[in-house]
């Protein structure tokens, strides 16, 4: 393994090993409490998306975690499993983000998380069961993993590489071009306008 891939592995084990609290369980359990807007409004100033209105990664993201939280708040995951389920979330959307990671890599980093949980606790304190994470698979391969590439491209794009790469045709049509629209209606059924034009002619 080069060195690059020892060190990319080493700092992998880092993050996994310190897996922190994105949400903490008191503000957890505090959501669970809100209204759909006032959810919304508390998660895009705890991910610090406030420019959401204009700015579509903004809007993207704040729509992931929001359904990814209400997702877990339907499969009523206690405060300890939402916690470290929103970790999970919040960690893969930064591998992908920041370290611009593809599916496969952040997939082998969600699949350590995972592992680390079982391997660390006993049976009857494990965060997530078998049946659980299945559930959780289900969700992201329903959300982010199906749209993976389309993130890929949005956070890789600067802006002004979008508005300069994007070509637009204007056309310029005059009146003359629209009249042959106008031929096949009625006479009490044409506009006004167009017959003081073509009486003016």
């Amino acid at each position: 393994m080069s060195a690059t891939g020892t060190h990319r592995r080493e700092k992998r084990e880092e993050k996994n090993e310190n897996l922190q609290p994105v949400l903490t369980e008191q503000l957890i359990s505090e959501l669970l409490e809100k209204t759909e807007d006032q959810l919304l409004t508390e998660l895009l100033q705890t991910f610090g998306l406030m420019d959401h209105g204009l700015c579509l990664k903004e809007s993207s993201l704040l729509d992931f975690y929001f359904c990814g939280f209400s997702w877990t708040k339907k499969m009523k995951f206690s405060l300890r499993q939402t916690t470290f389920i929103m970790s999970l979330f919040h960690l893969m959307i930064t591998n992908l983000r920041d370290q611009q990671m593809d599916l496969k890599e952040n997939l082998m980093e969600f699949s350590e998380a995972l592992t680390r949980q079982f391997s660390r606790s006993e049976k009857e304190t494990l965060i997530l069961n078998t049946e659980e994470v299945c559930a959780l698979n289900n969700f992201l391969e329903n959300s982010l993993f199906q749209k993976y590439k389309i993130y890929q491209l949005m956070f890789r794009t600067q802006r002004e590489e979008l508005l300069s790469g994007a070509q637009r045709d204007v056309e310029i049509f005059n009146c003359s071009s629209l009249l042959p629209l106008e031929e096949g209606l009625s006479a009490d059924m044409r506009p006004h306008d167009l017959e003081e034009c073509e009486t003016d002619k």
